[in-house]
């Protein structure tokens, strides 16, 4: 008897834990470290998926135990190696099993009951009378040879006869049928007819004994002057049938079989990506850079280079280059991108040289279906690179020899949701199991990966120069106190109203709710960028023009009583988003996105004196728009990209020279290469620079340096800061892009204050729709995190900040407190976390409990 040990996948943390069950004879050769199987759980043995971690013939409890129930099917499987990452991360991330597991196996892949059929062989020597038809005897074939089939499978294999087939088989004996479990995989199917070529078929029609209707005789003349099995929707169409009951008709008599085949959504995907392919010659420096990244891989060790190079240096060229010679020698790559949108061009380059080696896409903006596609075609060894965001990390490739991260640094490579894991890590883990090479390439290295680099933990390659001899931008910085805050729409303007300081509405103004789109709004564009954007359109070239916030007006008050109008379910104003095609805008929240009309009378006072405040993306194109009113001013945010293929859409036509100006935020800040463009404008260079993050310096210089970095890649360049404290170092340093000036600063500020890379920082976060339990459940695990912390790890040193509240307090409905803990991450200290932790998600029924371990925000 053989005994597997199994985690349950839908257990919450504090259950997480091994489970035993007996594996029926007949699954013995099923079931394996790896597989998925169902299994029956607590005391009203409710089907449960589990992942079975070991399978041995000793038995670890001595009580009685349950069987496993079933095998789903081939694809529900994790090979070897991600198993093991799972438990990894479970251990490293304090989360569950399960919570992994639903990583490594793509989404749309579940288990679904369904009927199985088998032959009853002694019935089925002898065949009625009444089964005189070919689909059915061909069923009865099918199901000598494979034993048992199920409803899905025999759809798939025959076709509309099927279901009509099997009711009158069971009927009459000689089959039986019995329910159980198989995989539910999203498919996309497509209908083809064939004629049944049977001997006895093709006499029945001669002779008149199997009858067709006109219309049935005419389908099935199409049919047979066809050279090959053709779709049912082109047979449909020839024959002039609206309706497939005629084709129906047919697969009944047995004059025809109709079957599925799969079709494969994930090729489809890539030639959406605009890419343009052509062989280069590396520069000197890049030569050098290929080398010792090449060495590496040829060490056959597990190895780790930080590939650090100014914007524009070719950090990309190296890559492909090394790339090609990993699948030369018949390994696959995994290329992580920190986000399609922000590098749909970098994804084109690859799809376009590397198409014939068989590429899988991965990425949120993909079907469900699509996803399964490309999960089974690398699970089925058809795709040689894979490509994608964080998610990609956990592809299931055999023979892995590299893992890319381009722009390493970004954090939309931290997941914000349980598992907290960095792909980063999961990478590492990857190259340490494959003895393969990880490459993260930054113009602005995380200040973590640079230290590692610069302390010998990471191998440091570098790109000092651009390709090509290409100079980097100039940049100007305007001071934007010399500039009026506001502005006044044309039909209201009065030179009077422009102050330095700020805007005044006239007594008219002052006892009425504003329009946000005809008040007074901010000045986004100052006087000099004006004039280089006019240049830069007199010279038929492009600019960018960038401001790191959406929407048309920041949010709403009362100039009465000063209310601002916020969210119900957050703690946080709503931004006004102006409408389509003459539409009425409406207020929106850009964390759940509740939205509402436009405020007309402030629900605290109830005056109308409801002002408009601050300005976005929508404001800035309509700005540019009216400023400039021949030239094609195009917009890329969250509002603009909602449909599929909508980044790629919007990046093209300004690449092919239809737009003039492109306005955005970080979507097009990084990763591009427009050559046409010689002039990025920086509308509010200082809104992050002052938030309340440690990392706020090093995310602003690194926006900053990738965003002036689009510029004049193909020759001179220009950028325009627009700032109020023009003589800030982050802003300068940036501007020069001086990466090594700002580490050196920045890392000893880290190490005077304690910060990573020379401590690791965990968040205890706790959340409730019901605020005193919230507090109640913070004040019991303060005092219990402090008693412990006094008896049973003495060991463990750490610092603890809080409980104090999250900066947004109340998140789609549930308020939010934490605790901030600087401590060393080691098996003793998440020991200590994860006895707590499994402790608390049982105890606080009405509170949830998580943890994150550095964290990209604070």
């Amino acid at each position: 008897m053989l005994y597997a040990s199994v985690r349950i996948l839908n257990l919450p943390y504090s259950a997480d834990k091994l489970y035993e069950y007996q594996i029926p004879l007949q699954l013995e050769k099923k079931v394996k470290p790896g597989s998925i199987v169902l299994v029956p759980f607590g005391g009203a043995n409710r089907v449960q998926t589990a992942l079975v971690q070991s399978v041995s013939d000793k038995k670890i409890f001595k009580r009685d135990i349950k069987p496993v129930l079933s095998v789903p099917g081939k694809y529900m499987f994790v090979k070897k190696e991600l198993l093991e990452l799972c438990l990894f991360m479970s251990e490293k991330l304090l989360c569950s099993v399960g919570e992994v597991a639903k990583c490594v196996l793509p989404s749309g892949l579940g288990v679904q009951k369904t009927s199985f059929y088998s032959l009853n062989t002694d019935k089925a020597e002898n065949l009625p009378a009444e089964i005189d038809n070919s689909a059915a005897i061909d069923i009865i074939k099918h199901l000598r040879n494979c034993k048992s089939a199920s409803e899905t499978e025999l759809s798939s294999e025959f076709g509309y006869a099927a279901s009509h087939c099997m009711k009158k088989l069971v009927s009459l004996g000689i089959c039986s049928s019995y329910e159980d479990y198989e995989c539910k995989i999203s498919a996309k199917k497509e209908k083809f007819v064939e004629i049944n070529t049977d001997p006895d078929v093709i006499e029945a029609l001669d002779c008149g004994k199997i009858k067709l209707t006109p219309k049935q005789a005419n389908m099935y003349e199409l049919l047979f002057e066809s050279e090959a099995d053709i779709s049912v929707d082109e047979l449909l169409d020839a024959a002039g049938v609206s309706t497939p009951a005629v084709l129906r008709e047919l697969a009944k008599k047995g004059v025809v079989r109709v079957y599925d085949i799969d079709t494969d959504r994930s090729g489809g995907v890539l030639t959406h990506f605009d890419g343009i392919y052509g062989d280069f010659e590396l520069s000197g420096e890049q030569e050098n850079a290929y080398d010792k990244l090449l060495k590496l891989y040829r060490s056959e060790e597990a190895e780790a280079a930080l590939l650090y190079g100014v914007t524009g240096s070719g950090k990309t060229n190296v890559i492909l280059k090394l790339i090609d010679k990993v699948l030369e020698d018949g390994k696959t790559v995994i290329v992580l991108v920190p986000e399609i949108a922000l590098t749909s061009q970098t994804v084109g380059r690859f799809a376009a040289r590397y198409r014939d080696d068989g590429i899988a896409l991965i990425h949120s903006g993909l079907s469900s279906g699509e996803r399964i596609d490309a999960w089974k075609k690398i699970t089925d060894g058809d795709a040689k690179i894979v490509i994608g965001t964080r998610s990609a990390v956990f592809a299931p490739v055999e023979n892995l020899g590299l893992i890319v991260m381009d722009e390493e640094h970004e954090g939309s490579f931290k997941s914000d949701k349980s598992p907290k894991y960095h792909a980063r890590d999961v990478a590492r883990f990857r190259c340490a199991y494959n003895n393969s090479l990880l490459v993260m390439a930054s113009a602005t290295p995380s200040i973590e990966s640079y230290y590692r680099a610069k302390s010998g933990r990471y191998n440091l390659v570098e790109l000092n120069n651009r390709y090509g001899e290409v100079s980097l931008p100039e940049v100007e910085f305007y001071d934007m106190k010399n500039e009026p805050c506001f502005v006044m729409p044309e039909d209201k303007f009065k030179p009077d109203e422009f102050l330095t300081g700020e805007f005044v509405p006239t007594q008219a103004d002052s006892n009425q709710s504003e329009d946000p789109e005809k008040s007074a709004v901010p000045l986004v564009v100052g006087k000099k960028m004006k004039e280089e954007i006019s240049s830069c359109l007199d010279r038929k070239e492009q600019a960018i023009i960038f401001i790191n916030r959406r929407g048309y007006r920041a949010f709403a008050m009362c100039r009465s009583c000063g209310y601002v109008f916020t969210c119900p379910n957050c703690s946080v104003s709503m931004t006004y988003h102006k409408g389509k095609n003459q539409s009425k805008g409406k207020m929106v929240c850009h964390y759940c996105g509740y939205s509402e009309q436009i405020p007309e009378i402030c629900p605290q006072c109830s005056k109308k004196r409801v002002s408009f405040v601050g300005s976005g993306t929508q404001l800035l194109e309509e700005s540019l728009k009216n400023e400039f009113k021949e030239a094609n001013v195009i917009r890329m945010d969250a509002d603009t990209t909602h449909g599929k293929f909508a980044h790629e859409k919007i990046l093209k036509e300004f690449r092919d020279g239809n737009a003039d100006l492109l306005v955005g935020t970080q979507m097009v800040a990084k990763g591009h290469d427009f050559p046409k463009v010689s002039l990025v404008g920086v509308a509010l260079a200082d809104t992050s620079l002052f938030v309340n993050d440690f990392k706020a310096n090093e995310k602003t210089f690194s926006l900053l340096t990738q965003v002036l970095g689009r510029a004049g890649r193909a020759g001179k360049g220009k950028a325009i800061i627009q700032t109020y404290v023009p003589d800030n170092d982050v802003l300068n340093l940036a501007a020069n892009q001086d990466y090594k000036t700002f580490y050196e600063k920045e890392i000893a500020f880290r190490k005077a204050n304690t910060f990573p890379p020379f401590c690791d920082i965990v968040t205890l976060g706790f959340s409730s729709t019901v605020e005193n339990d919230l507090i109640n459940a913070v004040k019991i695990f303060a005092k219990d995190l402090d008693e412990t912390a006094k008896k049973e790890y003495k060991d463990v040193k750490f610092i603890l900040y809080g409980p104090f509240r999250n900066e947004i307090y109340r998140m789609a409905g549930k308020y939010r407190m934490r605790f901030i803990i600087k401590c060393r991450n080691t098996a003793r200290t998440r020991e200590m976390l994860a006895v707590l932790m499994k402790k608390y998600t049982a105890a606080f029924k009405n509170v949830t409990v998580s943890v994150d371990i550095n964290p990209t925000n604070l």
